[in-house]
C-alpha cells in the first residue's frame, strides 16, 4: 500500500476514535473524579503508542491509531472540562484560547525535538515519546494538582 493511502487511514482511524469520545467521557466522569481519570488516561495513550511500535500490521495499527485517538479526544474533553468547573466565571470563555495557546507552544518546541530523534529511528522517537507521557502521567498522578482535586 503507498504510503500516503495508509497515513491517510492511521489519520481516519484517530479522527474517528477522536469524534467517538463524547461518549465514553460522561461515563467516565460521572463514575471517577479528575484525579484519577486524567493521568490513567495519559497512561493508556503511552501504552497504545507503545503497542503501535512494536506491531507493524496496518489493520492493527488502525485499531491502536482509532483507540489513540479516543483517548486523546477524551484527555482533552476532561482536562477542559475541569478547567471549567474549577476557573472563575469571567474566564470560562477564555479557556479553550488558552489551551490553544499552550498547544501550539508545545508544538513549536516538540516537533523539531520529535523530528530530530524520529530522522534517527522512528522506534527511538515513539519510545521517547511513551517516556514523556508516561512521566508526564506520573508527575499529574502525584502531583498537589491532582491531590487537591479528590473527590
Amino acid at each position: 500500500m503507498a504510503n500516503s493511502a495508509y497515513i491517510s487511514i492511521l489519520d481516519g482511524s484517530f479522527a474517528l476514535g477522536a469524534i467517538s469520545s463524547f461518549l465514553l467521557v460522561e461515563r467516565v466522569l460521572n463514575r471517577w473524579s479528575f484525579s484519577g481519570v486524567a493521568p490513567l488516561l495519559m497512561l493508556l495513550q503511552a501504552i497504545c503508542y507503545c503497542i503501535l511500535g512494536s506491531f507493524p500490521s496496518p489493520f492493527f495499527s488502525s485499531l491502536v491509531m482509532f483507540l489513540i485517538g479516543l483517548i486523546n479526544g477524551s484527555s482533552i474533553a476532561v482536562f477542559q472540562t475541569e478547567l471549567q468547573k474549577t476557573a472563575e466565571n469571567t474566564v470560562h470563555g477564555k479557556l479553550s484560547s488558552l489551551r490553544d495557546i499552550f498547544v501550539a507552544f508545545s508544538t513549536l518546541v516538540f516537533i523539531p525535538i520529535f523530528t530530530h530523534i524520529v530522522d534517527n529511528s522512528i522506534f527511538v522517537g515513539i519510545d521517547v515519546f511513551v517516556g514523556v507521557l508516561a512521566i508526564m502521567s506520573l508527575l499529574l498522578y502525584f502531583s498537589r494538582f491532582a491531590g487537591a482535586n479528590k473527590d
